[in-house]
């Protein structure tokens, strides 16, 4: 019995073993950033990198790419939320948008303002930071200190 994934004999075609990308990057994003608690999913990092892509040109990194990756996000997680069930609680999902895109983007850049400033803008805020980030992010979602995300205070001296 032939398997799906065997050529045909006498047809040359050859197996195709790629993984299957899905159809709606953002919602990937969204649904690791909203049940996530801190794993590691290789299927949300390449569709944040999926997300970045659909917004810059080929071998372009754009200053304001984050920034549209963040508008995509949330114009598709105020969709989700609406249409499925699965999305009718999306509080973490909008905690950790603001902890990336409000926080720790501009943060990061102004704590290592002396070391990054040769870095363009947008040359930072790429895909594999975020996501990171938010993995780290979804780590502290488990049993979070009241104060872990006061971003006005990053070391926890209010």
């Amino acid at each position: 019995m032939q398997h799906e994934s065997e050529p045909q004999p006498g047809t040359g075609a050859e197996p195709d073993h790629r993984p299957r990308r899905p159809g709606d990057p953002a919602a990937v994003v969204l649904g690791y950033l909203n049940f996530s608690s801190g794993a590691f999913d290789p299927a949300a990092w390449r569709a944040m990198n999926d997300l970045f892509a659909a917004v810059e040109p080929p071998e372009t990194e754009l200053a304001d790419a984050a920034a549209r990756v963040h508008g995509l996000l949330i114009g598709r997680l105020a969709t989700l939320s609406a249409e499925s069930a699965a999305f009718r609680d999306v509080r973490q999902a909008r905690a950790v948008l603001d902890l990336l895109f409000a926080g720790l983007v501009p943060a990061y850049r102004s704590f290592h303002r002396d070391l990054l400033e040769h870095q363009p803008p947008g040359g930072l805020e790429r895909p594999f930071l975020l996501m990171a980030a938010a993995q780290a992010a979804g780590d502290g979602f488990r049993d979070p200190p009241d104060d872990r995300w006061n971003l006005d205070d990053p070391h926890g001296q209010a």
